[in-house]
């Protein structure tokens, strides 16, 4: 029988391979949920047979990249990220997906510079008003 996980469960592991596999690099600026985890109400029990995708942000690619793992019994997508994509609010807000991720500070993982959470906080604060609707 497969292990059941909740959202916050398959969050807590997330963040711990993040941090084994990309936390000690000096590329590494945070990374964040993507995909429909986000919308996920953190006690849901999340389905055996779905991945889950993370957003790796690095400040030494310029090109997004794929780092696919199984950790834990469960499958990661990692998708890398390069940090200017995270530099301009007014683009975040008006890329739906993004937008919406970080409409919430919780959608955040990891943040060891202290770089990610201010944009969402900006993006959370602008996020309702009509123009991004």
């Amino acid at each position: 029988m497969t292990k059941q996980y909740t959202v916050a469960d398959i969050i807590a592991i997330s963040r711990h391979w993040i941090q084994e596999k990309y936390g000690d690099r000096a590329d590494f600026v945070g990374a964040h949920l993507v995909g429909s985890l986000h919308h996920m109400p953190r006690d849901t029990v999340f389905p055996s047979y779905r991945d889950i995708d993370l957003a790796i942000v690095l400040d030494s690619i310029t090109e997004q990249d794929i780092d696919d793992a199984e950790y834990e019994g469960l499958l990661l997508e990692a998708i890398l990220v390069p940090k200017s994509r995270y530099t301009d609010v007014e683009r975040m807000l008006s890329d739906a997906c993004n937008a919406s991720i970080f409409a919430s500070v919780d959608n955040i993982l990891l943040d060891p510079r202290s770089e990610l959470i201010p944009i969402a906080e900006q993006v959370s604060a602008q996020y309702s008003q009509k123009k991004w609707m």
